[in-house]
């Protein structure tokens, strides 16, 4: 008996779609075999100034943390650890030679400007039909074509006695221990943690968080931030959508907008005008407030 044959149905559709869906595995298994290596070049640049107790010393930095030291004598050192990674081997020279620590006086001022100098950086991956573009272009006018993944750029100073030192900083931290100098900070997305400052405290501080120990006194501008402070003498607080928590301070001038204040008590005199605010104090000793669709406790007058 002649057995009868199966007839074997063929579909160009699904033969194509199951063609099509082997060659998108077998690119995802091509991609995902090929382990990215990561090229590394570390270098350090230290830089010398005279300062002396006159000194006003302003600094600005880039892609990196700030930290700040004690020293002693009568020069402050900067030294800044550069980190170069690539997905492919380059020349780290020519990204680590960009990096300038440019010094200059003026009066009494000092300038720092440690920076490198990027004008661009494009990071496109591309997709699987197309080349991404990696590059950097300088603010000299120079490109480098390569795939650089981080450029990372520490920066400590090592400060000795000097009257005043300004900061200029973004997206990136700002470290130190107690301070026997003025302080003037402006800091965007950022956080700073500080020992005490023994003198005068100027921060401007956006989208940032911070804390402090003692402050002899200081003017406070906040948006969007959150700090904490130990204690202080004659404080100038502005501040809109922040919150500030402090221990004790001798005197509190504010304007607040949004935002939330709690401290345990006030030496002397509360001044101010707050709008849409919580205000949470244990004791004052006498004040002199503006409030509008705000929260006032005060536990002793």
């Amino acid at each position: 008996m002649k057995k009868r044959m199966k007839s074997l149905k063929f579909s160009p559709k699904k033969t194509q779609i199951h063609w099509l869906w082997s060659i998108l595995l077998s690119i995802i298994s091509i991609n995902t075999s090929q382990a990215k290596t990561v090229h590394e070049k570390k270098q350090t640049i230290t830089k010398e100034i005279e300062v002396d107790a006159q000194t006003i010393m302003s600094v600005s930095h880039d892609f990196g943390d700030i930290r700040i030291e004690k020293y002693k004598g009568s020069v402050a050192k900067i030294v800044a650890d550069l980190t170069v990674r690539a997905e492919e081997d380059i020349n780290f020279e020519d990204i680590i030679d960009k990096y300038k620590i440019d010094i200059s006086k003026r009066g009494g001022k000092t300038e720092v400007k440690a920076s490198f100098g990027i004008k661009s950086w494009v990071i496109n991956s591309g997709s699987w039909f197309s080349k991404g573009k990696h590059y950097i272009e300088f603010k000299d006018g120079t490109r480098i074509d390569a795939k650089i993944t981080d450029l990372d750029a520490q920066l400590t100073l090592y400060i000795p006695k000097i009257s005043k030192l300004e900061l200029d900083h973004k997206h990136h931290n700002i470290f130190g221990e107690d301070l026997d100098y003025d302080l003037k900070l402006d800091l965007f997305d950022g956080e700073f943690d500080l020992g005490h400052i023994n003198g005068a405290f100027d921060l401007n501080l956006k989208h940032g968080s911070g804390k402090s120990g003692d402050v002899n006194s200081a003017t406070l501008d906040l948006f969007d931030s959150h700090i904490k402070m130990q204690k202080g003498g004659d404080i100038l607080l502005k501040s809109k959508h922040s919150d500030l928590k402090m221990e004790n301070a001798k005197s509190l001038e504010m304007d607040l907008w949004d935002s939330e204040l709690r401290m345990n008590s006030i030496e002397s005199i509360l001044n101010g005008k707050e709008k849409h605010s919580k205000i949470f104090i244990k004791s004052i000793g006498s004040g002199d407030l503006e409030l509008f669709d705000s929260r006032m406790e005060i536990d002793q007058v």
